[in-house]
């Protein structure tokens, strides 16, 4: 379960009552987690959008997921 309050994306865990607060970059990859675009693909595109490297993003990502 997703909610943004405030402009910051939350995740909740209802099943083992965590809640997550995701930072900008976070909220970015969760949004277009519903998206039929590749791991590559988006990587790219935060890439674009907040001038980082891609490693960083690609790494940032694979953690994020495995958390999740």
């Amino acid at each position: 379960m997703g909610s943004e309050q405030c402009d910051t994306p939350v995740l909740l865990d209802v099943n083992g009552g965590l809640c997550y607060t995701l930072n900008v970059v976070g909220g970015r990859i969760w949004g277009m987690s519903g998206e039929k675009a590749s791991v590559a693909e988006m990587v790219k595109r935060l890439a674009g959008e907040f001038d980082a490297p891609a490693e960083r993003l690609e790494a940032d990502m694979g953690e994020m997921i495995a958390r999740l």
